[in-house]
């Protein structure tokens, strides 16, 4: 895995997950999943939502990917 940085401050990290403004064609964010869906999946989602989707007009989209499950 390529680390983009060292730092551990909030508020210099979270623009490295911010790519509203980063990208002009639209990306696909890709989230898989093995086994029940719980709480702290769908707050990966929203995160990956909030901070690169919403309000963006390159129509980004999520893909959840899930197995072994019903």
């Amino acid at each position: 895995m390529k680390h983009l940085t060292n730092e551990i401050n909030y508020d210099s990290t979270i623009e490295l997950a911010n790519i509203k403004d980063k990208y002009n064609k639209s990306v696909l964010f890709h989230c898989y999943w093995s086994g029940v869906l719980n709480e702290k999946h769908l707050i990966s989602i929203k995160s990956c939502y909030y901070f690169n989707i919403h309000n963006n007009d390159n129509n980004h989209k999520i893909i959840l990917w899930v197995e072994n499950t019903t």
